[in-house]
C-alpha cells in the first residue's frame, strides 16, 4: 500500500515509527527520553504513545507535537548531521577562494569528528 492511500493520520504515524527505528529507539525509550515521570508513572503513557501510533482516530496534532520532539532531539540530530565537502568547480570562484573554502570544510569536518570522539 503507497503512502497516497494512506490517511494523514497514518502517514504521521509511519514517519513517527520510522524514525525512532532509524534513531535506533523503542517507543518506550522515546517516552522515557522526554519524560520525568517515575517509572511507575510512565508505564500508563508508554501504552498510550503506543496506541497512539495504532489508532487511525488518533488526532494529527498530538501526532504532530511528537513529531516535533523527534526533530528537537539530540538523537534526530545526530541522524540528520551533514558534511559538506567541495565537490563542484566553479568559474566563478578563484582557485584561491576555493583552496581555502576546502580548508574551511576540512577544519569543519575536523571538529565535527572531534567532537563525536567526545560524545
Amino acid at each position: 500500500m503507497g503512502t497516497d492511500n494512506l490517511s494523514q493520520t497514518e502517514q504521521l504515524q509511519k514517519e513517527i515509527k520510522e524514525l525512532l527505528k532509524q534513531m535506533g529507539m523503542s517507543q518506550a525509550e522515546f517516552i522515557r527520553s522526554c519524560s520525568d515521570l517515575s517509572e511507575e508513572e510512565i508505564n500508563p503513557e508508554i501504552e498510550n504513545f503506543k496506541k497512539q501510533l495504532q489508532r487511525k482516530t488518533t488526532k494529527t496534532d498530538t501526532l504532530k507535537k511528537y513529531l516535533k520532539i523527534i526533530y528537537e532531539s539530540d538523537e534526530y540530530e545526530k541522524l540528520n548531521r551533514i558534511k559538506l565537502r567541495p565537490k563542484l568547480k566553479n568559474d566563478n570562484f578563484s582557485q584561491d577562494f576555493e583552496k581555502e573554502m576546502k580548508k574551511i570544510s576540512e577544519y569543519i569536518d575536523e571538529k565535527i569528528k572531534e567532537n563525536e570522539e567526545l560524545e
